[in-house]
């Protein structure tokens, strides 16, 4: 299909989701094409179901947790006036979503929760059409699948920003369910957090039914059974749900046992981590969104905290991250600093640099077996180990602290770190903030138990949505010491 056709496609659905009107793909006019076989339906789900560039609208969740640091050896005032609208976030301040200018992802009308949305939105326009469209039944079953899938991934996303996780507090309000492009947007009342997880774990468990013998990988960068099994092992993981998180992850790892040996790589640009190079790859897909901050413009580092998790032998601190240097020509002062290098370098940091690897399955089974207190779980982590540590020997037991913080090493930046520690202990944060090269730094916490755990909704959504409550963060005030 040409190009043409293709914008003309996604200018479709995206006139679609807006309209919220759901004849509008009966209406024919001479300047548009109106999709209409499985072909054309699949083609438009790329376009607006699928993310890429800055999709998600979360790259300010990488600046919010203790993986990392602001970076104050590059001194001149031009750093700290564009680090500025970045305090709010660094700072976890409940108004971030809300000030004129701020991180990606909060401002405005493109804010995280509309992004989601958007996408949401998307994958409903192809639902609401493919049992109608022409093609076989494996053709539009395949549509509708990936359709699903995605419409769960997204939700996962808004679920772990704006609501309480799910071991806390099920019953707690989560976001609204919509689930067809015709619903009214101003009127529709936030479900609970049970019932969102319930629509997430159903939808993407009847994408995986729907693929029938497409049980492979795939490198066209369409969603796939693999990867799905990985994401409904991670549902399952944020529910509590142990037996069923190592089910599905067991069977995500039979379709796609291998794992890279890091070992032997001497650099991040190699085998780009997240990328199609690497055979733990099962779903490549949007931009490595941490890029619009940790990157070579070292204004933030990798937190001490972080690097410390990883000991000599470790190659995963050469393959995943890159140490590099930047000089401040007004001052002539160099910068060091680590940046992260998950992504293909082939693409110039950008789409597609975010990827599900099948590494994220064994650390997720492992996690619920040690849950369960079943001894297995060792098997997972020594396997994982043995692709990454120079000349590792295998243990013979591992504890619930020792998963957690493999999984931390192996999974930085992959996606937020964020969504596990607001699912687990919810730890005190602190990070230290400098407004001006000459400022005295001050050190902000976000507290054991914040409430900032869960996000405020952005007022802009509020504005739209009348039925809307807001999150209790919203009033939290601020976190200086």
């Amino acid at each position: 299909m040409t190009n043409k056709i293709y914008i003309a496609l996604c200018a479709a659905a995206m006139a679609l989701a807006v309209s919220s009107c759901g004849d509008f793909l009966e209406e024919k006019s001479q300047d548009e094409l109106i999709p209409s076989s499985a072909q054309d339906l699949s083609e438009l789900l790329m376009g607006v179901g699928y993310p890429w560039g800055n999709d998600h609208g979360i790259d300010y969740l990488y600046l919010m947790d203790d993986n990392v640091a602001a970076n104050y050896d590059i001194s001149s005032e031009s750093t700290y006036t564009w680090m500025s609208r970045l305090f709010a976030a660094f700072t976890w301040q409940p108004n971030m979503a809300d000030l004129p200018e701020t991180a990606t992802g909060l401002e405005g009308e493109n804010n995280s929760y509309n992004l989601c949305y958007t996408r949401i939105m998307g994958c409903n326009a192809v639902l609401d059409q493919i049992d109608e469209a022409s093609g076989n039944t494996e053709s539009r079953n395949k549509v509708k699948a990936e359709a699903l899938a995605l419409r769960s991934y997204w939700y996962f996303y808004l679920i772990n920003l704006y609501g309480e996780p799910y071991t806390d507090n099920p019953q707690s309000p989560g976001v609204p369910l919509k689930l067809k492009v015709a619903i009214e947007e101003n009127s529709i009342a936030r479900n609970t957090v049970a019932e969102c997880y319930d629509r997430i774990v159903s939808d993407i468990t009847e994408a995986i039914s729907l693929m029938g013998s497409n049980t492979g990988v795939t490198t066209d960068y369409h969603i796939n059974v693999p990867a799905m099994y990985t994401l409904l092992s991670r549902y399952y993981l944020y529910m509590g749900q142990w037996e069923k998180c190592a089910s599905a992850a067991s069977e995500a790892i039979r379709l796609n046992p291998a794992l890279l040996d890091m070992t032997t790589l001497s650099s991040a640009f190699e085998i780009p981590v997240n990328s199609f190079k690497n055979p733990e790859t099962l779903w490549q897909f949007g931009n490595a969104e941490y890029e619009t901050y940790i990157s070579y413009d070292l204004h933030f580092n990798l937190s001490e905290s972080l690097l410390s998790c990883y000991d000599a032998a470790d190659n995963r601190l050469n393959v995943f991250y890159s140490q590099a240097s930047r000089t401040d020509w007004s001052t002539g002062e160099m910068a060091q600093g680590f940046v992260v290098y998950k992504h293909d370098s082939d693409w110039n940091n950008v789409s597609p640099g975010s990827a599900v690897r099948i590494a994220e399955a064994y650390l997720n089974r492992a996690e619920a077996l040690v849950r369960q207190n079943k001894t297995e779980a060792v098997n997972d982590i020594n396997r994982l180990r043995r692709n990454r540590i120079i000349g590792y020997v295998d243990v013979s037991s591992v504890t619930l602290d020792e998963v957690l913080l493999e999984r931390r090493r192996e999974l930085s930046f992959d996606y937020p770190r964020w969504f596990d520690l607001r699912r687990t202990n919810k730890p005190a944060i602190e990070h230290v903030w400098k407004s001006s090269a000459t400022s005295t730094a001050v050190t902000y916490t976000l507290r054991e138990n914040d409430t900032m755990y869960t996000l405020p909704i952005p007022g802009e959504s509020l504005s739209h949505n009348t039925a809307l409550t807001q999150n209790s963060s919203a009033n939290s005030g601020t976190r200086a010491n």
